[in-house]
């Protein structure tokens, strides 16, 4: 089937990663629940809160604040066990492992039981219970941890005992390429790019956000040795560049990063090529096209309450203001995985999808309201400005000016209300 532009006579300048609709103009998220249980003297301290890795104007990136929940241990925990002052390394690891081995399951089935009906994909949840070492001075970490989805599907190791606070290294791979037939100015905002931080078991910094500019070394597939290597060869690269000999050497790995922080495991996004997303629409020759969608970003929108000065007019009315992006929608794909210290193993976890707008056209649209109405700025909180040919005003979830579907305004700001 023949792809075209639905939309013509514009040339596309330049890509801005936009924001996928939300209610009151926050980015559609990816939520993550994280959850911590630190053990000391056998007194648990729980910790819960939801993080979002989300597609914002800067560029992909993992939320490190998040909503703190209340009363966290009323989502679930592990059953405390009672390892004696002095016991030797390896028997306080088997016990740990046999205890954690059967605490998993019910713990997995408590989260995933929360997640599915708070809509929150992944989770990951992390045990820290201080402990005393047989022929060690100061106290170890038992360390443990758990990577989850909502259907309660688990991924967790062996429990290890380590010096110092758990850490781990979240990386992301924004990758330069874009797919074949798109022109290069639809990459990512930080294409080519590999950013980390480290974080403790509650996922809150550590360090600050480290970048290098890789020049697109990961993507996939590329050339290895003078041959087009296998799809999955950037990526074992990305993890460790010691697993082909044709892997770059200009851009640190995963498991150097891991090692360099003592990180017990590292967490990785990789971000798939920018591809457009498409629909398919009759041709009136009995097929049908794949046409790329036209999307809206409604980047900011305002309401200003009218002065006092009725014997001016139009000074007496309030005014409707917004500014915005017209583009084509495109389609973003971002795989997660766990790289697991020691094993030199890494395991997609999870698999989510956004879209952006790749911006053509701005706008900036300011109407003065109907009188009657201009008191009341909640009476728009749904509306914008047409942003094409007219300026009437209507409810972007029910286009009826334009008649392009609520999903095609990927992005629709708050309403600031001016009194």
């Amino acid at each position: 089937m023949p792809k075209k532009a639905e939309w013509g006579g514009i040339m596309v300048l330049s890509l801005m990663l936009g924001q996928s609709v939300w209610a009151n103009g926050l980015a559609l998220s990816h939520k993550t629940l994280v959850m911590s249980q630190v053990v000391v003297q056998g007194q648990s301290t729980f910790f819960a809160r939801i993080a979002s890795a989300d597609v914002l104007a800067s560029g992909y990136s993992l939320d490190t604040g998040g909503r703190i929940l209340a009363q966290p241990q009323l989502l679930g925990g592990i059953a405390v066990q009672s390892y004696p002052d002095g016991m030797n390394e390896a028997t306080l690891l088997a016990e740990a492992r046999f205890s954690l081995d059967h605490e998993a399951g019910p713990l997995a089935r408590q989260l995933g039981a929360y997640m599915h009906s708070h809509g929150i994909a992944f989770g990951w949840f992390s045990y820290d219970e201080t402990v005393n070492v047989a022929g060690n001075p100061h106290p170890l970490h038992l360390v443990w941890s758990m990577a989850l989805d909502e259907n309660s599907r688990t991924l967790y190791g062996d429990p290890r005992l380590i010096p110092e606070q758990p850490s781990i290294l979240y990386a992301l791979y924004t990758p330069r390429a874009v797919m074949s037939g798109l022109p290069q100015e639809f990459a990512y905002a930080r294409a080519g790019y590999l950013d980390w931080i480290v974080v403790n078991d509650s996922f809150e910094p550590m360090t600050g956000w480290m970048h290098k500019d890789t020049g697109g070394a990961f993507d996939a597939p590329r050339i290895l040795g003078g041959v087009t290597a296998q799809p999955g060869w950037s990526l074992a690269c990305l993890m460790d560049e010691s697993s082909h000999p044709g892997c770059p050497r200009n851009a640190p790995d995963i498991r150097t990063l891991v090692n360099q922080y003592g990180a017990m495991m590292g967490l990785v996004d990789v971000v798939e090529q920018v591809q457009p997303a498409w629909s398919e629409l009759p041709n009136g020759q009995g097929g049908v096209d794949e046409v790329a969608k036209l999307g809206v970003s409604v980047d900011s929108r305002s309401w200003k309450k009218a002065r006092d000065l009725f014997f001016i007019y139009p000074a007496g009315r309030a005014t409707f203001s917004e500014t915005g992006r017209i583009g084509y929608e495109l389609q973003e794909n971002v795989d997660r995985y766990v790289y697991r210290s020691g094993s030199d193993a890494h395991i997609l976890i999870n698999r989510f999808s956004t879209s952006a707008l790749s911006p053509v056209q701005p706008f900036s649209k300011s109407v003065f309201l109907s009188a009657g109405q201009e008191n009341d700025c909640e009476a728009y909180l749904d509306n914008i400005i047409d942003p094409f040919a007219t300026s009437q005003v209507f409810n972007w979830r029910h286009d009826t000016v334009n008649g392009l579907p609520a999903n095609r305004y990927t992005y629709v700001a708050a309403l600031e209300c001016h009194g």
